[in-house]
């Protein structure tokens, strides 16, 4: 319980350090970029590249289907709130895990294995993914390091043995 006293802590210092950094243009820049990780933006991607490359439905969005939702079974469970001072955030789901974080980071990692070549970008956009979600508002930094390690570890799994 002591370590997790520590992390809140922690989690709230970093929140009060970035209420002090905002401004106007990275604003809107976060608030653009954030989307990048939303599940609903991921629907809509497997929807439009399905008859183009249906194999990526099984390579890679049936596994991150599965994986968001154990983690929104995880972050049904564990219900913690949103930090309060959000302004610029409007997620009605618990904080942790961050959702955002895990699809960003689930995609960078497991396209990345299919397309090397892009890797570089998509590694990039998973990063700025994550970092928008905490000066948002919309996250603690322990949601987003949380979700990003269940994308990455969820994304290195072997799912073609199961699809």
């Amino acid at each position: 319980m002591r370590v997790i006293k520590k992390l809140d802590e922690l989690d709230r210092r970093a929140e009060d350090r970035l209420n002090d950094l905002r401004f106007d243009l990275a604003d809107s820049f976060f608030s653009a970029v954030t989307g990048l990780g939303s599940v609903y933006l991921s629907v809509f991607f497997a929807a439009a590249t399905y008859p183009l490359a249906p194999r990526l439905l099984d390579a890679v969005f049936l596994p991150l289907g599965v994986t968001w939702l154990l983690a929104y079974g995880l972050k049904t469970a564990v219900d913690r709130e949103k930090p309060q001072d959000a302004p610029l955030a409007v997620d009605i789901t618990p904080s942790f895990p961050s959702g955002h974080a895990l699809t960003a980071s689930f995609l960078a990692v497991r396209v990345s294995a299919l397309i090397p070549d892009i890797a570089p970008v998509l590694f990039v956009a998973a990063s700025v993914v994550c970092l928008s979600r905490v000066y948002l508002g919309a996250h603690y930094p322990s949601d987003v390091v949380a979700g990003s390690a269940i994308g990455v570890l969820s994304a290195s799994l072997p799912w073609t043995t199961l699809f």
